[in-house]
C-alpha cells in the first residue's frame, strides 16, 4: 500500500532533487570549466554566448542569473582575449552583441564529450534524446512554476528559448 504525499512531503522531495541535481552538475560544470582554463562564470559566459549567438548583455544576464555589472567586466575581459566578439546587431546603433570569438573553441563546448563531462552517464542513457526532451520540459515547467505561471510541461515555451 502506498501512502499519501502531502504538500510538505512533495515539497522536501523536490527540494531533495534538486539540491542533488544542482550540487552534481554544478561540480561537474566546475570541472569542465577548470578543463577549459576559463573560470566556471566565463564558462557559462562562453556556453550560453554559443547556444545563443548575437545576443545582448541584458539577454545574457537574463539566462545566467549573473548580475549586468559583474557580467560586464568578464565581457570586457573576455572580449580582450578574444574569446567574444562585440558587434551592432543590424541598424540598432544603440545595442551591442555579443558572439563567440576566433579564440574559443567551439568544441570543448558543443561536442559530444562536452555533454559528457557535464554529465558522465551520458553515453550510458539509452532513448537519451527522448529522456533528455522530458527532463528539459519538466525542468521548463518546474521554473514557470516558480515565476508562477502555471507550468504545464508541454505548454507555452520559455521566453528565454525564443531565439
Amino acid at each position: 500500500m502506498t501512502a499519501k504525499v502531502d504538500g510538505a512531503g512533495r515539497l522536501r522531495e523536490i527540494l531533495d532533487a534538486f539540491i542533488e541535481v544542482k550540487c552534481l552538475v554544478g561540480r561537474n560544470i566546475e570541472a569542465a570549466a577548470s578543463a577549459t582554463g576559463l573560470g566556471r562564470t566565463r564558462f557559462l559566459i562562453a556556453m550560453d554566448v554559443i547556444e545563443h549567438p548575437a545576443t545582448t548583455l541584458s539577454e545574457l544576464c537574463a539566462r545566467t542569473g549573473l548580475k549586468k555589472s559583474a557580467a560586464s567586466r568578464l565581457v570586457d575581459l573576455m572580449v580582450g582575449e578574444a574569446l567574444l566578439t562585440r558587434g551592432r546587431p543590424g541598424d540598432d546603433r544603440r545595442s551591442l552583441s555579443l558572439d563567440a570569438g576566433p579564440a574559443l573553441d567551439r568544441d570543448a563546448f558543443c561536442s559530444e564529450s562536452a555533454l559528457k563531462a557535464i554529465f558522465p552517464g551520458w553515453g550510458l542513457v539509452a532513448g537519451k534524446d527522448r529522456q533528455l526532451a522530458s527532463i528539459v520540459g519538466a525542468l521548463r515547467s518546474l521554473a514557470a512554476m516558480s515565476r508562477g505561471e502555471g507550468g504545464e510541461a508541454g505548454g507555452k515555451s520559455d521566453r528565454r528559448t525564443a531565439r
